[in-house]
């Protein structure tokens, strides 16, 4: 049989699969929409991936034995169940008894703070911060929960948490357990590394320098801990429990179908296990879509954004707003290679700063806020250099400004390395752009091209970035006129 045949064979066969598996969706959601399955309260309210005011405040509550749910210390001793570290011997090594001695807590004398306050982070950034969820008893031990939903791991945080809290076990919580990418790590990775270091990279995080150099281990300092699973059990047990309390019921619920929803696990089990039998009856046509299918999204959301940058640059309220010198730009490889950008801001500072929305073409995670233009950074840390001063002067300057603004809309400042310049500066912003890691964004936004449908995605989105530009439009005045005092003074 000849390659061409062949070809021909698993296109035709991907073809079929593709309707069968279509069609089986479409009935499926016929009985959601017939159930309510539909409709989620967090996703009615825009606020499915918030982490603070959603999940932060909804773990942390039903860990706080005094918490209104009405539950006492069962929750937090499911929790406790769920997440302590299984070593399967019958004597325990030393340093083991002591790992599990961490996550020993009287749970009757327990209490759960969600955003812990621990100070001001200093300039070096080695104090201070705010811890998402710490949990404490009457006696000073206490389990620390780092939450991120699709926000990467700040500079030196786990340091500084370990800092304050050195005997606590800290819980890295992300949507899939995978230990997510620090600034730090970002800024220590070369491109020739050896499968050795990878390896010890997963294990260590080695942070900060000379005096405050701290070195934390996975699963000795820090714990790997997932929505997908552990989370999603956690819940599902604390249901179990809530039997005889209707309201807790139906939230705890909704919240199941949520953390399902972000771990992609929403398809009913019938159809699951439908489009498994299929997957197994046609598994070359399977690994052929799935070869392709990254590709194909990453080109849906590439016509996605530059129709965005179309429509942002004829907007009459945003060209108003920077006196008919909006400066509009989708970029694709410029800055990093792993990011699409819509840059917006003023001609009068583009090479300056800019609004930022992005997608990570690799993970589909979503950020947005305001950024530093990395070829300005970069040539404030090449004139500083050469004057023989300070060589991180761009940092400098990008934290000094952050620290002395006061903005109750900043959620995270990062410094990072990329593989352009070596520098970019972002301040992230309240009010997260869609995540286009949902499928169903995508499938809304096709839908809106292919039956000409007047109000969608498209309308949508575009809607919420315009607005985005306009609630922040005072600080993103203030970086520029403050980074424009500072160009001059440069040059």
């Amino acid at each position: 049989m000849s390659t061409s045949t062949t070809e021909n064979e698993t296109l035709h066969d991907s073809k079929i699969m593709l309707e069968k598996v279509s069609s089986l969706r479409k009935s499926y959601e016929k009985l959601a929409k017939s159930t309510g399955e539909n409709f989620n309260i967090f996703q009615v309210m825009g606020m499915e991936s918030n982490e603070v005011k959603t999940h932060s405040a909804i773990i942390g509550h039903l860990l706080d034995p005094n918490g209104s749910h009405g539950l006492g210390c069962k929750p937090l001793e499911l929790f406790l169940k769920q997440i302590t570290p299984i070593y399967n011997k019958e004597e325990l090594k030393e340093e083991e008894e002591k790992i599990l001695s961490g996550f020993k807590l009287n749970t009757q004398s327990c209490k759960a703070k969600v955003e812990d306050h621990i100070g001001k982070i200093n300039e070096e950034g080695t104090e201070g911060g705010r811890i998402d969820i710490v949990i404490k008893d009457h006696l000073n031990n206490a389990i620390l929960i780092e939450n991120k939903i699709y926000a990467r791991e700040q500079l030196n945080q786990l340091y500084r948490y370990k800092k304050r809290y050195p005997n606590a076990p800290i819980l890295f919580l992300t949507l899939d357990g995978k230990d997510a990418e620090s600034i730090e790590d970002s800024k220590s990775k070369k491109n020739t590394r050896t499968e050795e270091s990878e390896e010890s990279d997963l294990l260590t995080k080695v942070i900060g320098e000379g005096a405050n150099k701290l070195t934390l281990k996975q699963d000795e300092d820090y714990f790997l801990v997932s929505y997908e699973k552990d989370i999603l059990q956690w819940i599902e047990n604390c249901l179990k429990e809530a039997v005889k309390f209707p309201m807790l019921r139906e939230v705890l619920q909704q919240y199941i179908y949520l953390i399902k929803k972000l771990t992609n696990q929403t398809l009913n089990t019938e159809l699951k296990m439908e489009i498994s039998d299929l997957i197994k009856d046609n598994f070359l046509a399977a690994a052929e879509i799935d070869r392709n299918f990254n590709s194909v999204k990453n080109n849906i959301l590439n016509d996605l954004w530059n129709e965005l940058s179309k429509k942002i640059i004829k907007n009459t309220e945003l060209n108003k707003l920077f006196n008919n010198e909006l400066y509009v730009e989708n970029i694709q490889f410029k800055f990093d290679k792993k990011f699409n950008y819509i840059l917006i801001g003023n001609n009068a500072m583009k090479g300056i700063c800019y609004f930022y929305f992005r997608f990570n073409k690799e993970n589909f995670h979503t950020a947005n806020g305001i950024m530093f233009d990395p070829d300005y950074m970069f040539k404030v840390n090449e004139w500083e250099t050469k004057k023989g001063k300070v060589k991180e002067k761009g940092k400098f300057i990008y934290q000094t400004f952050i620290n002395e603004t006061k903005n109750e809309n900043i959620i995270e400042t990062n410094f990072e390395n990329d593989h352009y310049s070596g520098i970019v500066s972002l301040v992230s912003l309240k009010k997260p752009f869609p995540d286009v890691k949902n499928n169903e964004l995508l499938i809304n936004y096709l839908t809106q091209k292919n039956k000409d449908i007047e109000k969608g995605t498209l309308e949508e989105t575009h809607e919420e970035m315009v607005k985005y530009v306009i609630d922040n439009i005072g600080f993103y005045k203030q970086i520029a006129k403050f980074m424009k005092n500072n160009k001059k003074t440069e040059e």
